[in-house]
């Protein structure tokens, strides 16, 4: 039986919102299956992002050499933006019309963690990689390296008057640029190292015992990541998003919450003064990426999700 049980069953029960046919969502894609095998893969209408269908096609691949697809017609949401009787990698919480399945970049991550630029199989593979990179002394401030959406600026406006417990690095050298800085602010964070158009690789987080997490366009794909950096993710509360494990992270036992961000000073202190939390959120988090994603499991859910979701109503 999945670890991911729960969610599965929640997503089972309201199987008729999905839709069975050959209906890839704009920008999306369907992924059929035929005999256990991959027999085609649909584009939808518009743009379909090359690597996510890559991945989510290496994905389909991996299950069905350790499991049995029925046939059916996977139909995957690759954009950001959940919709609705499909799959997706996020969704709004609770919205039994969207259907869920483990984000793009547990399979074939594209994502450079360091300057070697290794790539990954899969999520089994990197999450090693990074456990081994291990930091004796980190800095005792939080971190953050994200491009700037909009959810991210108070985060770098409250930096920027408290750069004794706050450091990050807004990256501005991709397509998305500026975003929703200010010519001022950008000027301002870039004046103390805290913005540019060099990349940041993601292993720059290692060095600091507290990361923060912030939602993107929608859900951000990052927090796996976060979850191995041996750091306390400090995280806005009330996101409207969830992934297929979010329901079984809890706060004060794999993150800390906030509701403002100026109780981001106290929230520190208190981390800095209670190591007994310190510690038991950073095993707490060891312990849930080894169980809970691990690749095996990952496999599993999805398989399971499938059979269970996307074959013809019986």
């Amino acid at each position: 039986m999945s670890l991911f049980n729960e969610i599965i069953q929640q997503q089972v029960d309201n199987k008729q919102h999905y839709v069975r046919s050959v209906s890839p969502p704009s920008g999306g894609i369907c992924i059929i299956i035929k005999n256990n095998e991959i027999y085609n893969i649909v584009d939808g209408c518009g743009w379909v992002h090359p690597t996510r269908k890559m991945q989510y096609s290496s994905l389909i691949t991996n299950v069905i050499n350790k499991y049995v697809l029925k046939d059916c017609n996977i139909n995957i949401n690759l954009s950001d933006h959940s919709k609705s009787g499909c799959f997706n990698f996020c969704r709004l919480k609770n919205n039994n019309t969207q259907f869920l399945l483990p984000n793009h970049r547990f399979t074939k991550d594209d994502i450079c963690i360091d300057n070697n630029e290794m790539k990954y199989d899969n999520f089994n593979q990197q999450k090693s990689y990074i456990f081994d990179r291990k930091i004796i002394v980190k800095k005792n401030k939080i971190f953050t390296s994200c491009i700037p959406h909009r959810s991210k600026v108070d985060y770098f406006s409250y930096a920027l008057k408290n750069n004794d417990i706050c450091e990050g690095y807004c990256y501005t050298g991709s397509t998305h640029k500026l975003m929703h800085l200010t010519n001022d602010m950008y000027n301002n964070l870039k004046e103390k190292g805290m913005a540019g158009e060099k990349y940041s690789h993601w292993i720059n987080h290692l060095n600091y015992k507290y990361v923060l997490y912030n939602d993107g366009n929608t859900l951000s794909d990052r927090l796996r990541l976060l979850l191995t950096s041996n750091a306390v993710i400090i995280r806005p509360s009330g996101s409207p998003y969830e992934e297929f494990y979010s329901y079984l992270l809890k706060h004060n036992q794999n993150y800390v919450e906030y509701s403002n961000i100026n109780e981001l000073r106290s929230i520190h202190n208190e981390l800095e003064s209670n190591s007994k939390l310190y510690d038991k959120i950073i095993e707490n988090n060891v312990g849930f990426v080894n169980k809970y994603l691990d690749y095996e499991q990952i496999l599993l859910y999805t398989y399971s999700i499938i059979n269970q979701i996307g074959v013809a109503m019986e």
